[in-house]
Protein backbone atom coordinates (compact mmCIF):
# COMPACT_ATOMS: atom_id res chain seq x y z
CA UNK A 1 0.00 0.00 0.00
CA UNK A 2 2.47 2.60 0.84
CA UNK A 3 4.66 1.60 -2.26
CA UNK A 4 1.36 1.93 -4.52
CA UNK A 5 0.88 5.69 -3.05
CA UNK A 6 4.84 6.66 -3.06
CA UNK A 7 4.72 5.25 -6.90
CA UNK A 8 1.73 7.74 -7.35
CA UNK A 9 3.38 10.91 -5.51
CA UNK A 10 6.04 10.63 -7.70
CA UNK A 11 4.20 9.78 -11.18
CA UNK A 12 2.45 13.10 -10.29
CA UNK A 13 5.64 14.89 -9.76
CA UNK A 14 7.29 13.47 -13.34
CA UNK A 15 3.96 14.84 -14.99
CA UNK A 16 4.55 18.26 -12.87
CA UNK A 17 1.73 18.50 -10.42
CA UNK A 18 3.77 19.39 -7.51
CA UNK A 19 0.91 20.18 -5.42
CA UNK A 20 -0.67 16.81 -5.94
CA UNK A 21 2.59 14.70 -4.75
CA UNK A 22 3.25 16.94 -1.86
CA UNK A 23 -0.57 16.38 -1.21
CA UNK A 24 0.23 12.47 -1.38
CA UNK A 25 3.04 12.76 1.05
CA UNK A 26 1.00 14.78 3.66
CA UNK A 27 -1.54 11.95 3.45
CA UNK A 28 0.89 9.57 4.15
CA UNK A 29 2.00 11.23 7.39
CA UNK A 30 -1.34 11.37 8.39
CA UNK A 31 -2.25 7.80 8.20
CA UNK A 32 1.05 6.48 9.27
CA UNK A 33 2.19 5.48 12.50
CA UNK A 34 5.68 7.00 13.41
CA UNK A 35 8.37 4.13 14.02
CA UNK A 36 6.98 1.98 12.13
CA UNK A 37 8.78 0.38 8.82
CA UNK A 38 6.30 1.99 6.82
CA UNK A 39 6.62 5.39 8.20
CA UNK A 40 10.82 5.40 7.92
CA UNK A 41 10.05 3.87 4.10
CA UNK A 42 7.43 7.49 3.57
CA UNK A 43 10.37 9.33 5.28
CA UNK A 44 12.57 8.73 2.90
CA UNK A 45 10.59 8.70 -0.18
CA UNK A 46 10.19 12.33 0.62
CA UNK A 47 13.62 12.64 1.29
CA UNK A 48 14.62 11.79 -2.30
CA UNK A 49 12.34 14.16 -3.65
CA UNK A 50 13.49 16.90 -1.94
CA UNK A 51 16.57 15.88 -3.25
CA UNK A 52 15.28 15.22 -6.87
CA UNK A 53 13.71 19.21 -6.61
CA UNK A 54 17.69 20.40 -5.44
CA UNK A 55 16.04 21.31 -1.96
CA UNK A 56 19.16 20.54 -0.32
CA UNK A 57 18.36 22.73 2.88
CA UNK A 58 14.79 20.83 3.06
CA UNK A 59 16.60 17.51 2.41
CA UNK A 60 19.13 17.82 5.04
CA UNK A 61 16.78 19.32 7.91
CA UNK A 62 14.77 15.97 7.20
CA UNK A 63 17.40 13.82 7.03
CA UNK A 64 18.69 14.84 10.45
CA UNK A 65 15.29 14.59 11.78
CA UNK A 66 15.61 11.57 10.71
CA UNK A 67 19.08 10.38 12.26
CA UNK A 68 17.90 12.04 15.74
CA UNK A 69 15.63 9.27 16.04
CA UNK A 70 17.09 6.59 13.97
CA UNK A 71 17.82 3.20 15.15
CA UNK A 72 21.09 1.70 14.94
CA UNK A 73 20.25 0.07 12.23
CA UNK A 74 18.72 2.71 10.48
CA UNK A 75 21.33 4.98 10.60
CA UNK A 76 23.52 3.97 7.59
CA UNK A 77 21.13 4.44 4.97
CA UNK A 78 20.25 7.80 6.58
CA UNK A 79 24.18 8.97 6.46
CA UNK A 80 24.51 7.85 3.29
CA UNK A 81 21.42 10.24 2.50
CA UNK A 82 23.33 12.84 3.96
CA UNK A 83 26.22 12.07 2.16
CA UNK A 84 24.21 12.37 -0.93
CA UNK A 85 23.00 15.80 -0.14
CA UNK A 86 26.39 17.00 0.81
CA UNK A 87 27.66 16.20 -2.41
CA UNK A 88 24.92 17.22 -4.85
CA UNK A 89 25.30 20.87 -2.58
CA UNK A 90 29.22 20.67 -3.71
CA UNK A 91 29.93 20.40 0.31
CA UNK A 92 32.51 17.44 -0.30
CA UNK A 93 33.84 17.64 3.24
CA UNK A 94 30.96 16.99 5.09
CA UNK A 95 29.58 15.10 2.47
CA UNK A 96 32.86 12.78 2.97
CA UNK A 97 32.24 12.69 6.76
CA UNK A 98 29.05 11.37 6.31
CA UNK A 99 30.17 8.72 4.27
CA UNK A 100 32.72 8.22 6.46
CA UNK A 101 30.38 7.97 9.44
CA UNK A 102 28.45 5.44 7.28
CA UNK A 103 31.39 3.11 6.76
CA UNK A 104 32.14 2.75 10.35
CA UNK A 105 28.59 1.46 11.17
CA UNK A 106 28.58 -0.92 8.05
CA UNK A 107 29.28 -4.95 9.01
CA UNK A 108 32.46 -5.78 7.20
CA UNK A 109 30.05 -8.73 5.70
CA UNK A 110 27.72 -6.56 4.06
CA UNK A 111 29.78 -6.28 0.88
CA UNK A 112 26.80 -4.74 -1.42
CA UNK A 113 26.87 -1.87 0.83
CA UNK A 114 30.13 -1.18 1.43
CA UNK A 115 30.57 -1.35 -2.62
CA UNK A 116 28.44 1.63 -2.53
CA UNK A 117 29.37 3.00 0.14
CA UNK A 118 32.81 3.29 -1.31
CA UNK A 119 31.39 4.66 -4.69
CA UNK A 120 30.05 7.32 -3.21
CA UNK A 121 32.99 8.14 -1.08
CA UNK A 122 35.09 7.74 -4.38
CA UNK A 123 32.97 10.10 -6.67
CA UNK A 124 33.10 12.44 -3.80
CA UNK A 125 36.68 12.93 -3.69
CA UNK A 126 36.97 13.12 -7.50
CA UNK A 127 34.51 15.57 -7.59
CA UNK A 128 36.47 17.31 -4.10
CA UNK A 129 39.91 16.99 -7.08
CA UNK A 130 41.30 14.55 -4.73
CA UNK A 131 41.76 11.78 -7.57
CA UNK A 132 44.57 9.60 -5.77
CA UNK A 133 42.20 9.38 -2.89
CA UNK A 134 39.02 8.52 -5.35
CA UNK A 135 41.36 6.51 -7.70
CA UNK A 136 41.86 4.41 -4.17
CA UNK A 137 38.64 3.87 -2.91
CA UNK A 138 36.98 3.64 -6.57
CA UNK A 139 39.02 0.20 -6.94
CA UNK A 140 37.50 -0.66 -3.65
CA UNK A 141 34.35 -0.13 -5.24
CA UNK A 142 34.60 -1.87 -7.66
CA UNK A 143 36.77 -4.40 -6.43
CA UNK A 144 33.60 -5.28 -4.01
CA UNK A 145 30.67 -4.79 -6.49
CA UNK A 146 28.07 -7.59 -6.58
CA UNK A 147 26.07 -7.49 -9.67
CA UNK A 148 26.56 -5.76 -12.59
CA UNK A 149 25.25 -2.15 -11.94
CA UNK A 150 27.51 -1.86 -9.42
CA UNK A 151 30.44 -2.95 -11.46
CA UNK A 152 28.97 -0.57 -14.32
CA UNK A 153 28.83 2.35 -12.29
CA UNK A 154 32.26 1.86 -10.28
CA UNK A 155 33.79 1.21 -13.96
CA UNK A 156 32.38 4.33 -15.48
CA UNK A 157 33.38 6.38 -12.24
CA UNK A 158 37.07 5.60 -12.93
CA UNK A 159 36.29 6.39 -16.66
CA UNK A 160 35.27 9.97 -15.53
CA UNK A 161 38.44 9.78 -12.87
CA UNK A 162 41.44 8.99 -15.37
CA UNK A 163 39.21 11.35 -17.86
CA UNK A 164 39.79 14.14 -15.75
CA UNK A 165 43.46 13.82 -15.44
CA UNK A 166 43.28 13.75 -19.56
CA UNK A 167 44.20 9.90 -19.47
CA UNK A 168 42.00 8.95 -22.37
CA UNK A 169 43.51 5.61 -23.41
CA UNK A 170 42.91 4.55 -19.04
CA UNK A 171 39.44 6.39 -19.73
CA UNK A 172 37.96 4.94 -22.94
CA UNK A 173 39.04 1.64 -21.21
CA UNK A 174 37.09 2.21 -17.96
CA UNK A 175 33.95 3.38 -20.58
CA UNK A 176 33.93 0.39 -22.38
CA UNK A 177 33.58 -1.72 -19.38
CA UNK A 178 31.35 -0.25 -18.17
CA UNK A 179 29.04 -0.21 -21.36
CA UNK A 180 29.21 -4.10 -21.05
CA UNK A 181 28.11 -4.00 -17.81
CA UNK A 182 25.27 -1.84 -18.22
CA UNK A 183 24.33 -3.61 -21.11
CA UNK A 184 24.69 -7.76 -19.60
CA UNK A 185 21.95 -6.15 -16.94
CA UNK A 186 19.71 -4.95 -19.72
CA UNK A 187 20.52 -1.30 -18.76
CA UNK A 188 20.27 0.18 -22.25
CA UNK A 189 19.86 3.92 -20.85
CA UNK A 190 23.13 3.94 -18.86
CA UNK A 191 25.05 2.39 -21.63
CA UNK A 192 23.82 5.40 -23.46
CA UNK A 193 24.73 8.01 -20.88
CA UNK A 194 28.31 6.68 -20.84
CA UNK A 195 28.65 7.00 -25.20
CA UNK A 196 26.80 10.61 -24.37
CA UNK A 197 29.71 11.29 -22.13
CA UNK A 198 32.31 10.28 -24.55
CA UNK A 199 31.19 12.15 -27.33
CA UNK A 200 31.50 15.36 -24.79
CA UNK A 201 34.67 14.07 -23.45
CA UNK A 202 36.80 12.85 -26.49
CA UNK A 203 35.26 15.26 -29.33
Amino acid sequence: MIEEKIEAAFDAYDQGDDKEAYRLFDEMKNELTPGTEDYVTYQHALGYLYITEQKFDTARAHYLEMLAAATAEEKPAILHQLGTVEQLDSEFEQSADYFQQEERLLDAHDVESLAANYYAQGYTKMLSGDYEGALLILTKARDHAQDEISQAYAERALGELYAAQSQPVEAKDYFSQAKKHFRVAGDEVGAAEIEMLESIIFE
